[in-house]
């Protein structure tokens, strides 16, 4: 039996389908190794890091929701 919800309703937005978050989470890791290996401007790296850090607040309170 999987006790993870499917989806989580977030006090501030919509829901969030929990099997798309981690599919984003593992393709941002893809992203920042293929930015680590090879050549990159200031402005890619600047723009991942905040796409990183809305995924981190995304995935926290998708968490949080979870809790009983």
């Amino acid at each position: 039996m999987n006790s993870v919800p499917q989806r989580v309703h977030m006090v501030s937005g919509p829901e969030v389908e929990v099997r798309e978050l981690l599919s984003e989470l593992v393709d941002a890791h893809a992203d920042t190794v293929q930015l680590a290996s090879g050549p990159a401007t200031d402005v890619a790296w600047s723009a991942h890091c905040d796409y990183l850090r809305d995924l981190k607040r995304l995935a926290q309170e998708a968490l949080a929701c979870m809790d009983p």
